[in-house]
């Protein structure tokens, strides 16, 4: 977001993004993997609207989680396996810990951590492991577990928990990417739409599995499927990949969650 500098500290980039020099300032923190990102401008914005600083920890492929949380990802290599087990580490000391964080978003791909497989997975891509190193044998409940632990932790420190549910997943992103030259040879039509017997299929049960979940903790949700109708705007495509916004994605879901913001904080 515009005002914000960023600042490298080896493996980890932090954004400062107060604009006051004063002290003690109501904060919010946003924290999760990849898909934090997509709420960076939205959380921002909707912060600096109304007076709050901002904390920001995100680690790709990272199930924000509290607790002593092992786990092994195909998809990652080892030193990002270390640099998630640093980020839970301070996901305590940074946010559970500092008194002047008073709300916490938590966004994640919750397709993937809901059974380890994400979405359309015919294998698994990442395992919990338990004390003794061994694989969970029910990933599911495991995750539920320990999901649910982290946010009764962070409620009994005082933090209004919220989620930010994963956007749809754009399962036909390369026809919508076609360049018209191609279009017109391959003598197809360009299409950009939404395939909902896929998201039905392969995604819903961890949308479901969020609902249970946030309706068992009383924690309020931000849903992005209430923004999004089509992958396009102005003409433009708004995925960088199948489950990850470009920019012009980022810019879209910023008034939408400013405007269930409202109706979220209106309920309290």
């Amino acid at each position: 977001a515009k005002g914000c500098q960023q600042i490298l500290m080896g493996e980890l980039s932090l954004f400062d993004c107060q604009e006051s020099t004063k002290a003690n300032i109501p904060t919010v923190a946003l924290v999760g993997d990849s898909h934090a990102p997509h709420f960076s401008l939205a959380v921002t914005t909707w912060a600096r609207d109304n007076g709050y600083n901002v904390k920001y920890l995100g680690c790709p492929g990272c199930p924000m989680l509290l607790g002593n949380i092992k786990m092994e990802q195909h998809m990652m290599e080892d030193r990002y396996l270390k640099q998630c087990e640093r980020s839970q580490v301070l996901l305590e000391t940074a946010v559970v810990d500092d008194p002047n964080v008073e709300i916490v978003f938590i966004a994640q791909r919750f397709d993937l951590f809901f059974d380890g497989k994400g979405a359309a997975g015919t294998s698994a891509k990442m395992f919990f492991k338990d004390s003794e190193g061994k694989r969970v044998s029910n990933h599911t409940d495991y995750y539920r577990r320990q999901l649910t632990s982290t946010v009764k932790q962070l409620q009994d420190a005082g933090k209004e928990v919220i989620v930010l549910k994963q956007i749809p997943v754009f399962s036909n992103i390369d026809a919508c990417n076609w360049e018209p030259l191609i279009k017109k040879i391959m003598g197809r039509d360009r299409v950009c739409a939404y395939d909902t017997g896929f998201i039905d299929r392969w995604q819903q049960p961890s949308m479901d599995f969020i609902d249970e979940l946030t309706s068992a903790t009383q924690v309020p949700v931000f849903d992005p499927f209430t923004c999004f109708v089509v992958p396009v705007t102005n003409g433009k495509n708004m995925y960088f990949n199948t489950d990850h916004l470009n920019g012009e994605g980022v810019r879209f879901l910023a008034p939408c969650f400013a405007r269930q913001m409202k109706r979220i904080r209106s309920g309290r």
